[in-house]
């Protein structure tokens, strides 16, 4: 299995441990994606919280720091494909039509390969997309 096979399947178990455990309490409104059209266009889930209303959300999960909080996260501004093309990265990406991020930093009983049942809590903190452009400029 290559690491980013692996990286979406454990994308995919944060994301059913998200369904089952924050977005079925916390929120209303709540639609996944889950077609490669939608998921090309950045748009993980939609959802209503408080006044925010029918969000759209990319979510980001720290899939290789299992237990570590680590105080950062990597945004995607940029990459240099093999063939030596600079490509702007997903943060910057019109064509993305997400207007959030869930950042989740995942602990879990195992720390590689996990599946939703080895999933004991994820810290989550959802940012403004145009907010953090709007930092970097």
């Amino acid at each position: 299995m290559t690491h980013r096979q692996r990286d979406s399947n454990v994308e995919k178990e944060i994301a059913k441990f998200m369904d089952e455990k924050f977005y079925a309490s916390e929120v209303q409104d709540f639609v996944r994606f889950e077609d490669r059209e939608n998921q090309l266009k950045g748009k993980d889930v939609s959802f209503t919280l408080n006044e925010l209303k029918n969000i759209i959300v990319d979510e980001k999960a720290q899939t290789h720091y299992i237990n570590r909080n680590l105080p950062t996260f990597a945004f995607e501004i940029s990459f240099l494909r093999t063939s030596g093309d600079w490509t702007l990265g997903w943060l910057f990406d019109d064509t993305k039509e997400n207007d959030y991020f869930i950042l989740i930093w995942p602990f879990a009983s195992k720390e590689w390969n996990l599946v939703k049942e080895d999933i004991t809590k994820l810290d989550c903190l959802l940012v403004n997309k145009q907010k953090i452009i709007d930092l970097l400029e």
